[in-house]
Formats: structure tokens, sequence, C-alpha cells
């Protein structure tokens, strides 16, 4: 029996392999092959092979002896009956323990993502792999078979999960930060968590690039997020333009007409940001109504100046006695004045007249 066998394909002997014992030495496993039970995302590097040892998990489960002494731990042992063997398959995504028996194979399957560390224990019988877990199981499979390459394959591809996985965490702590920001009104604070989950998204990216099962993993939480950080992005987005129109529309009854002016400029390019993420809330007919609204506003902003001194004029014309008449000439000469110095330099003015 080759004990270790690196795997360069899925159509490898050792994966299509299943049966009871052969003339010589034992089958592998009896239900289905090694091969059946990898996914689609995921490629084989390796696959560990014992006789009878199978594997064996201990499990620590927080309770300790009457004296409080040890924590009590508790072990399982799975072992293949005599015309089966028990194998472990190592692929970029996880590690599979198939142990085979004629009353139904049995499986173990741990997420490199769980792995936090791999080593190789030597005995007299043979040497081990062994797995720690986040969640304080020991597994450990016998192999006479040289196990260095194996650890340090399991070693190195748990700690590309594990970078990739606390990016994914930063990211969806952005992603609820946008959230929390937004229903604060404060869409500046949302879009910056925005751009922040996406930077993280792309570390994840780049930290799984070397594992496709990773990188497929990742690419597949990516996705969920795209759609929930465009709908915070709009949102916040469409929340500053809110807040920027209601503003504009205080100075504009305040008779500062220029900061007004200003406030509607940048609801507009709020807006229009808005309809450039793609999202679907708000939609896109609420926020062209919204902008259009705004640009009717701004078309009545634009002539109000104007509007307001010819008004004046009006006034000292229909004026019935002179002190009047004077009165509102000298306050149309006025509104002229502030019409003339709105938006002084500009190269493109903004108010009519």
């Amino acid at each position: 029996m080759q004990h270790v066998i690196e795997v360069d394909d899925g159509d490898a002997p050792v994966l299509t392999e299943s049966g009871s014992a052969r003339l010589i030495g034992r089958g592998l496993l009896a239900d289905r092959p090694l091969a059946t039970y990898v996914e689609p995302t995921e490629t084989p590097a390796y696959v560990v092979r014992n006789k009878k040892r199978g594997v064996t998990i201990e499990r620590t489960d927080g309770a300790r002896t009457a004296d409080e002494g040890t924590e009590v731990k508790t072990e399982t042992a799975l072992t293949p009956d005599s015309d089966h063997s028990a194998a472990v398959l190592v692929t970029d995504v996880r590690v599979l323990f198939a142990i085979g028996r004629a009353d139904g194979d049995r499986t173990r399957s741990v997420s490199l993502s769980e792995v936090i560390d791999a080593r190789t224990e030597d005995g007299l019988l043979g040497g081990a792999l062994v797995l720690d877990t986040v969640d304080g199981r020991r597994i450990r499979f016998p192999s006479r078979g040289d196990l260095s390459g194996v650890r340090e394959y399991v070693d190195t591809a748990a700690g590309v999960w594990a970078r990739a996985g606390r990016h994914l965490d930063t990211a969806e702590e952005a992603l609820e930060t946008a959230r929390t920001a937004f229903e604060a009104d404060d869409g500046d604070a949302a879009l910056s968590a925005v751009d922040d989950s996406r930077a993280a998204l792309e570390r994840a990216r780049e930290a799984a690039a070397s594992l496709s099962g990773a990188s497929a993993t990742v690419s597949e939480r990516a996705e969920a997020f795209r759609s929930q950080l465009a709908e915070w992005e709009r949102r916040a987005h469409v929340k500053l333009a809110e807040q920027a129109y209601e503003r504009g529309q205080g100075r504009h009854e305040d008779g500062e007409y220029e900061a007004a002016f200003d406030c509607f400029d940048r609801a507009d390019e709020r807006y229009a940001a808005a309809l450039v993420v793609d999202a679907e809330r708000p939609s896109d007919d609420l926020v062209k109504g919204r902008r259009e609204a705004l640009a009717a506003e701004r078309n009545d902003l634009s002539r109000a100046p104007l509007e307001r001194a010819e008004r004046a004029v009006e006034m000292a014309s229909d004026a019935d006695d002179l002190e009047t008449e004077v009165e509102w000439w000298e306050r149309a000469l006025e509104r002229y004045e502030t019409m003339r110095s709105l938006d002084w330099g500009r190269d493109e003015q903004r108010f009519a007249g």
C-alpha cells in the first residue's frame, strides 16, 4: 500500500478506487470512491491511507473532573473493517476522513478554515497527522508514510483560509458600520464604511488567490456582500442629497442665494452619484423624481434675486405717495446691486439677469 499519495488530478486511481478486499491487500471504501466526495469548487491535493487504525477524534467539552482537575475529554475512534481501509483526502477546501466499512462508510470533514494547527507525530508504529480545530477537536490519523508534505500543505492552506476569513470578517463589520451610520443620519460615515468593506473584500480576494477553493468561496461571499453594499451606498448618497436639499431651502428662505445654490448643487451631485450605483433601493424612479423636483427649485432660485428686484420696481411704480415710492426705489436699487454681486468671478453664472 502506498501510504501518502500526491494527487495531480481528479482521475488519480486512489480517488476512483472502491469495493471490498482484492486478491492482494484491502479495498479502500465500500460505498463509493473518494472522487465522488470532491465538490466542483475544490481541488484534491493529497490522499493518506492506513489499513486498520482509522482516525481518532478527541474533544474537550469544557467540563472538569470532580476534584476540579483536568478537563474531561471524550474520544471517538472510527476504524475500517477487515475488507477495507481508511483514508484522508486533503483538498484546498477541507480535510475529509473516510473510513471504509461494509455496513456503510464513515466520513468526517474538517474545513481548512477551522484548522488552527497541523503537525505530525512520530511513534513506534509510524507517524500520525494531527489537526487541532477551533472548536476544541484534536483529530489524529496514523500513517506509515512521509507526512511532512501533507502537514506543510495543510498548514499553509489553513493560513490562507485564516487570512482570507479575517478580511471577510472585517468586511462584514464595516457593512454593519455602514448600516448603523446610515440609521444615525451620517451619510458620509456610511459611505466611508462601504469603502472600507470593499477594500477588505479585495484584501480577502488577494489572500485567497493561491487556492482556487478559497478563491471561489471568497468570490461567493463577496457577491453576497455586493448588493448590500450597493444598497447602502445608494441610500447614503440619497440621504446626503436630501440633507443638502433641506439646507438649501433654508438658505433660500433666508435670502442667502449663493449658499442655497451651493447646497442645491451638492444635492444634485449626490442624486447623480446615487443613480450611478447599481442598486434597487431606493428605486431609480424615486431618485429621478426627487432630482427633477430639485431641478425645478434650482430654476426658481436662479430667478429669485431678479424677480425680487423687479417686484421692488413694481411696488415703487404703484406707490401712492412719494415717501413710499422712494423707499421702494431704494430697495430695488439694493436688490439689483445684490443680484449683480452674486457669483462674482464665476465663469458660469447661475442667476438670471
